[in-house]
């Protein structure tokens, strides 16, 4: 079983046609994708916020999954501005933008899984990166 893995989104999508026709997340594991994306739903995906991809066939998630829930949806809180501006800190998904280019917009992390310059990072690189 593959690990779990997020990427940055790099422009103004619509969730359901990216999740179906750029991704072609298949029918039977749309209900998993909607689970680790429903920061998300039912707003467009903006450029610098998360997503969460799985090939996990179960519909329980994982520890690992659950972090990157929780990333992906302090991201979307925190790009609001509501999160950042009570705690007088900087956006997070600045941060994020920074993370993927400290990565590799290249797609060198993952090698690119998706297609796009995006690449992918694991929980792991994500939550290293913030510790530092």
């Amino acid at each position: 079983m593959s690990r779990p893995y997020a990427f940055i989104n790099d422009e103004v999508r619509d969730y359901y046609q990216f999740r179906d026709y750029t991704l072609k997340v298949p029918a039977s594991a749309r209900a998993k994708f909607d689970q680790l994306n429903a920061h998300l739903r039912p707003h467009p995906i903006l450029p610098g916020q998360v997503l969460v991809m799985t090939d996990g066939p179960s519909h329980l998630c994982t520890p690992e999954e659950n972090e990157l829930m929780l990333l992906a949806r302090n991201v979307r809180l925190s790009m609001s501005g509501s999160v950042c501006a009570a705690l007088g800190l900087p956006s997070a998904g600045t941060v994020l933008i920074g993370c993927a280019v400290v990565f590799g917009v290249a797609g060198a992390i993952g090698g690119g899984e998706l297609g796009s310059p995006m690449g992918a990072v694991t929980g792991q690189h994500l939550f290293s990166w913030f510790e530092q």
